[in-house]
């Protein structure tokens, strides 16, 4: 994640998650190392526009991309890869909405990105997530993450602390970015 660093002229978000990793690899499996990079690397077609961000052992990749090909990447949006391929998309607009969405746990953003790609993918069939992400299921994958995730409380301490609060609708939050235009094969 040092090499990512130089490529933020605020740093504070990218600083954080690499110190979250450095103390706690077991944080929903998310994890971050060389030989993924490569694996990622030898995959992208359009390196220029995309960065590796972390990979969980799910396979999920987490990607930056800089739609603008801005010089900085501060605005970079945050892109979910599933490891089957789809769903894929935008799930947070920077690094800033990426960390206060963790407060969710990773089964949110999951949860959330099936069922957008889903609606977008076949608008007459399938509700829209704004509909059919409730609170209630919120909840219930809060309480299964702290659960099964005995670092998660941790988590969601250190994120409020360094001055990512639990953001109040963060389907809405998500569902903005999900809507910003990226290319459909990365």
């Amino acid at each position: 994640m040092k090499n990512l660093i130089p490529l933020f002229s605020d740093t504070r978000a990218i600083q954080l998650l690499d110190d979250i990793l450095k103390h706690n690899k077991e944080i929903f499996g998310f994890f971050n190392d060389d030989e993924d990079a490569k694996f990622f690397k030898e995959r992208m077609t359009r390196k220029d526009n995309f960065k590796y961000l972390l990979h969980a052992q799910s396979g999920t990749m987490i990607l930056l991309y800089n739609r603008t090909k801005e010089v900085k990447w501060d605005n970079a949006h945050v892109v979910w890869n599933d490891s089957s391929g789809e769903p894929t998309g935008i799930v947070a607009k920077n690094l800033d909405d990426f960390l206060s969405l963790l407060h969710f746990g990773d089964g949110f953003l999951s949860e959330f990105l099936m069922a957008a790609y889903m609606n977008k993918l076949m608008l007459d069939t399938y509700k829209n997530p704004l509909t059919t992400v409730t609170d209630v299921k919120i909840n219930s994958i809060i309480t299964n993450t702290l659960a099964s995730d005995k670092n998660f409380g941790w988590l969601t301490e250190k994120l409020t602390e360094s001055g990512y609060p639990k953001v109040e609708n963060p389907v809405e939050m998500a569902w903005k970015a999900f809507n910003i235009e990226y290319p459909v094969v990365i």
